[in-house]
């Protein structure tokens, strides 16, 4: 179903976020770090007024032709509207790619300059038509010559001309760092050596990530080689199989000024106007049925159920999930008091406000749709919803709280009703493309153990999803993430100017709700680019298919204990599919893409780890790459599981039928004897490797807080404005204060500064200093 927009219901979504950002932080009543004394303190207006001037430039920037990489009409405006130069851009400066199906779409294809016949077809379809041209899409299937002719074409391209590259481009650009300095009045020498300091972080980070999983790496390979696992696939292999692939073709029609059509098919390096080179089907293909699709299943399972009812279930086109993202979220189909009413609890209650919750309802969205799940509660019972948001058999939204108000919060309110028994509650993500093996992902929410005793795992919880069908450009990272915490940033700035609007104004900026958009997640892909770029750059070896989506999901809930008031936050980045793969050129190749593309899958395990323990140093991790490590140091032999024929594993019975659902054609490694373990899944078609730990998942934080990276959106900025208020004139705690306010529009990322500061200001320009700007950095200089 779609979300109701019913007020109250609306308020009740977004004040819920409010209350577990004050869980999470314990704001209310808890002394907060003071201010450095050593450092000259920025006054609050002063800081203002100097984020006033970046946003506005950022804004100014945003809106300039060609700042979205993405932006297709922008790109035919750029190229004059003329159909010789935008033929001519697609055939020469979007590379061909053999996977099957509609994978990217049109700004897809223009921001990772890579993609198939058809989504060339999209991309050409889509520059003609901003220009006014009429024009369709054909399709045919080619001759194994022509198909040969295509896959050869790849297999001798270099990934790092297109925009791979960029993220080895780390040169100054004393040009943009002036602009920004006169645009903001800021001095430019502290500016360039700020963004020096950012920089050097950065290469750090990449140092450690990289020694960490070349040692990892090896002594994965190693153990590889001592199980006998055959991996990867010889070229005579991946070329029938790209042929394959490649005969299903597709090109432009366009009908010119004189009423004539005449056929542009791009994917050919020698392409003319009007050169075909297949006969047009006579029934074209349905592109629709072309799509690749990503497909969420949430399934509620009761104790007198033999099977889990299906609560919610939404289909995302690939191409659209890159530019729309997806998240997913749990809140409470209860009532919430207003956000100024909570500032007025004591932690404790808060605690007790969130234990009793009886009704909660899942929401996905994806850009600006939103689909909700029917409600349920942990005692076996699934309600239905009506048009105007309120559960069935209520008078009114919140009648059915239950004891929300109860117990040491004074009020009243009756106990959820008795049911058969809640189970569990799952998540299954599934992918299907055409050509191409659908995949499943199964993770479980939540079970009934992990909501009994005073320890409890709350229901409420909150995904970022990435799903990742291409390259992400560096260009293409900073914009999105620029567009987002521009649109967060809005009213920050305006409490940092009006500090003193009290109590209404909190309930106002909770109204204020960005549209997802995962930044810890892009900044991830963006790691393993560049380390993928460095390594082709160092070491050349095969060519880069990007022929499925990769879904990775950061995950953000929450834990309390209801006797002591104590709440804790637990958080991971879980790749559910690691879609790299690299082809090999020729037959000596071939160990070499295996051991690259394993290299790749291991560092991604040690970045999510990093990632995660940047954003909370204290935290306690949890991760396959310790366990691997721990192996390696101790001289532990790892032992390798077919996927097929888990149940003779060490795995827990769990894990046992969730690689037999989940991984049948992979080939799993672990060390034996370790009951309920963690092992590392590896595709023996490509060497591609992915982590996992109990339950499928990646790298965890658990019993930690760590509010001000972790609560996505402004929701959190709420106990950030009660510090700031409560600062008085104290300029330096005001100030430490409005930076948990920048802080929060980073979502769960460790900051714009982490993503822009590996590349250098050449790539980026003025956008590489907005960024740091953003961040909030620049203004304590």
């Amino acid at each position: 179903m779609r979300l109701s927009y019913d007020p109250v219901c609306r308020f009740s979504r977004l004040v819920f976020t409010a209350v577990l950002c004050f869980s999470w932080s314990g704001a209310a009543g808890q002394p907060q770090p003071p201010a450095d004394a050593s450092a000259e303190p920025v006054p609050v207006a002063k800081a203002a007024e100097v984020m006033g001037r970046i946003l506005e430039l950022a804004r100014q920037e945003l809106q300039k032709p060609g700042a979205d990489p993405s932006d297709v009409p922008a790109q035919s405006a750029l190229l004059g509207h003329d159909v010789a130069k935008l033929f001519a851009f697609v055939r020469d400066q979007v590379a061909y790619e053999p996977y099957a199906g509609v994978l990217r779409g049109a700004r897809g294809a223009l921001s990772s300059r890579s993609a198939n016949a058809i989504d060339k077809s999209l991309l050409l379809k889509g520059l003609l038509e901003s220009s006014g041209y009429p024009c369709r899409i054909v399709t045919a299937t080619l001759d194994e010559a022509s198909a040969q002719k295509l896959v050869r074409q790849f297999l001798s391209s270099n990934p790092l001309a297109g925009p791979l590259g960029e993220y080895l481009i780390q040169s100054d650009s004393p040009e943009a760092l002036r602009e920004f300095s006169q645009k903001t009045g800021l001095d430019e020498g502290k500016i360039a050596q700020f963004a020096a300091d950012a920089q050097k972080q950065a290469a750090l980070f990449q140092q450690q990530a990289d020694a960490r999983s070349d040692d990892a790496a090896a002594y994965l390979q190693q153990q590889a080689q001592r199980n006998n696992l055959k991996l990867g696939q010889d070229v005579q292999t991946w070329e029938k199989q790209l042929v394959a692939r490649a005969r299903h073709h597709a090109w432009v029609q366009v009908q010119l000024k004189d009423g004539q059509w005449t056929d542009l098919d791009a994917s050919f390096a020698d392409a003319q106007e009007g050169k075909v080179y297949a006969k047009v089907d006579e029934q074209p293909q349905d592109l629709s049925k072309e799509r690749h699709t990503v497909t969420f299943k949430l399934k509620y399972q009761t104790a007198e159920a033999s099977d889990p009812q299906e609560i919610l279930a939404v289909v995302v086109d690939d191409c659209d999930a890159m530019f729309e993202p997806v998240a997913f979220s749990i809140r409470p189909a209860d009532a919430m008091p207003a956000p100024s009413k909570l500032l007025e609890m004591k932690q404790a209650d808060r605690i007790k406000l969130l234990a009793n919750i009886k009704k909660f309802q899942a929401v996905i969205q994806t850009g600006p749709k939103q689909f909700a799940s029917r409600v349920f509660d942990l005692e076996g019972n699934l309600y239905d919803v009506s048009a105007d948001g309120r559960v069935q058999g209520a008078t009114e939204m919140g009648s059915a709280v239950g004891g929300l108000f109860g117990g040491g919060l004074g009020g009243g309110g009756d106990d959820a009703a008795k049911g058969p028994g809640f189970v569990s509650l799952t998540m299954e993500v599934s992918t299907q493309g055409p050509q191409s093996p659908a995949t499943l992902q199964r993770r479980t929410l939540l079970n009934a153990d992990q909501i009994k005793g005073d320890h409890q795992i709350s229901p409420l919880l909150n995904w970022e999803v990435l799903i990742q069908p291409q390259v992400i450009s560096a260009s293409l990272a900073a914009y999105g993430t620029t567009l987002h915490t521009v649109d967060a940033m809005g009213p920050v700035l305006e409490a940092m100017k009006n500090q003193s609007a009290g109590t209404g104004f909190l309930d106002r900026l909770v109204s204020h709700s960005p549209q997802p958009y995962p930044t810890l997640l892009v900044q991830m892909a963006v790691m393993r680019q560049a380390a993928l770029a460095r390594a082709m750059k160092d070491k050349p070896a095969g060519a880069l298919l990007w022929d499925r989506p990769q879904i990775t999901v950061a995950e953000r809930r929450f834990c309390m204990s209801i006797p002591t008031g104590h709440t804790c936050d637990q958080s991971r980045i879980d790749i559910l599919d690691n879609s790299l793969t690299l082809v090999p050129r020729n037959d000596g190749e071939q160990s070499a893409v295996v051991e690259r593309t394993m290299r790749q899958g291991v560092f991604d395990t040690v970045v999510e780890m990093m990632l995660l323990r940047t954003v909370s140093p204290e935290g306690k991790t949890i991760s396959s790459i310790d366990g691997l490590d721990a192996a390696r140091i101790n001289g532990g032999q790892l032992e390798a599981y077919a996927g097929n024929n888990a149940g003779s594993s060490p795995l827990s019975e769990a894990d046992r039928k969730l690689v037999a659902d989940c991984e049948p054609t992979r080939q799993l490694m672990m060390l034996p004897g370790k009951e309920a373990g963690v092992w590392w899944s590896i595709d023996p078609l490509t060497g591609s490797v992915v982590g996992r730990s109990s339950g499928g998942h990646g790298g965890a934080l658990v019993e930690n807080q760590m509010l001000q990276q972790l609560a996505g959106g402004v929701m959190c900025f709420i106990a950030a404005a009660k510090d700031a208020a409560s600062a008085g004139n104290n300029p330096g705690a005001q100030t430490l204060n409005l930076m948990k306010f920048l802080a929060c529009t980073i979502s769960m990322g460790t900051g714009v500064l982490g993503v822009v500061g590996g590349w250098g200001p050449k790539a980026l320009g003025i956008v590489f200093y907005i960024n740091l700007g953003i961040t909030g950095g620049i203004l304590l200089m």
